[in-house]
């Protein structure tokens, strides 16, 4: 007689679900863009795997659910459990290029003036060289930190000193530039001491 063999099937497992993430993008100060799995936790038996499609990267594969460095472009997200299922659709996420930061101004060469009758009025912005489309220049009182100067100008006899720093709206150039404004005191007149 021939041994019948019986094979009894069970369900199959139920989909895993699909991973939720944090986008961490490059910004001014930080250059490339980090993604971290936020659920499921890293768990015994866990792999996270990340992979760029556009454009395209090898894959890399971690037990902590953590990608940094990550250049602009787009990357699909899966993870593997301790069965060795996979999540299914992969969960796609776009890491956005750096932005540029704008160069420090540059001063043009700043004469020293004698004061005028009535007298003159001196502004910073005349001694910039132009700018990029697209930047501009904010006045501050201070190298570093201080307050913003509306008018960077000079309307009295005296010395007095801006710092431009250059914006893009998006990023600030790394440092500032000074502008030293001088308008020179108009000697007396001179005092008649009478015949000799």
């Amino acid at each position: 007689p021939t041994n019948a063999v019986s094979t009894i099937v069970g369900p199959a497992p139920p989909p895993l679900v699909l991973p939720t993430i944090e986008i961490i993008q490059p910004d001014c100060d930080i250059l490339a863009g980090t993604i971290k799995v936020v659920t499921p936790t890293p768990t015994a038996g866990i792999t996270y795997t990340l992979k760029g499609v556009a454009p395209v990267v090898l894959s890399a594969t971690n037990t902590t659910g953590l990608f940094t460095g990550l250049a602009a472009g787009v990357y699909e997200l899966t993870y593997t459990n301790a069965m060795g299922c996979t999540s299914v659709p992969v969960v796609s996420a776009t890491i956005k290029a750096h932005p540029a930061s704008p160069a420090n101004p540059i001063a043009l060469p700043v004469p020293l003036e004698c004061e005028d009758v009535p007298i003159q009025t001196l502004n910073a912005n005349n001694y910039i060289a132009p700018l990029p489309a697209g930047v501009v220049i904010v006045w501050y009182d201070a190298p570093t930190g201080g307050n913003v100067v509306a008018q960077p100008i000079l309307n009295s006899a005296q010395t007095v000193t801006y710092y431009a720093e250059a914006t893009n709206g998006e990023c600030t150039s790394p440092g500032r530039t000074s502008i030293s404004l001088t308008i020179i005191p108009r000697p007396g007149s001179p005092v008649s001491m009478g015949d000799l």
